[in-house]
């Protein structure tokens, strides 16, 4: 799961900010991963207290319950993170709907819509609204696939590991 040069995490390190990227088992997830040559397809942001943020297939953008299940890597952000601003800013896009076409444009076959995001749209803008930039400032955000989040040059990555299994090692 991890390579040398990612320290392991476990739930109860997790902190408000961090990216929490999924390697789902979903067809979409395959495919995703596939296009991307990346190991993971989905991403949303840890908010504290067991919550997520996040633009999520088929429920579009909310906050959600921590899911954990297919957590393979969490991306720590800068410190410089204005957390108030980054979730003032998920407050206004609670309600819009997932961009199915925006992930269809991802494989060239779509367009985006405006007022809906992919997962890894919702993280980019949510880190943007939040003064962190993992990528050139005019990159679109529409653009970024959840895989690029573990190559940002500011990106501190770690290998998510479960609370058992990281005791039983």
């Amino acid at each position: 799961m991890s390579t040398l040069t990612e320290p392991l995490i476990t739930r109860a390190e997790l902190q408000p900010g961090d990216i929490l990227l999924y390697c789902p088992v979903s067809p979409w997830g395959w495919l995703i991963r596939l296009k991307t040559w990346s190991p993971v397809s989905h991403c949303e942001t840890y908010a504290g207290q067991g919550k997520s943020i996040g633009a999520r297939d088929g429920r579009g953008v909310n906050t959600y319950d921590l899911m954990t299940d297919h957590l393979r890597n969490v991306v720590r952000p800068p410190s410089t993170l204005d957390l108030a601003k980054m979730l003032t800013w998920h407050q206004s896009v609670i309600g819009k709907g997932y961009d199915w076409w925006g992930l269809m444009a991802f494989f060239r076959l779509g367009k985006g819509v405006k007022d809906r995001y992919t997962c890894s749209e919702h993280v980019t803008l949510a880190m943007r609204a939040g003064g962190i930039e993992f990528f050139q400032p005019n990159y679109p955000a529409q653009s970024v696939s959840p895989g690029m989040f573990l190559t940002s040059p500011i990106a501190e990555v770690c290998a998510y590991v479960e609370d058992a299994a990281r005791e039983a090692a």
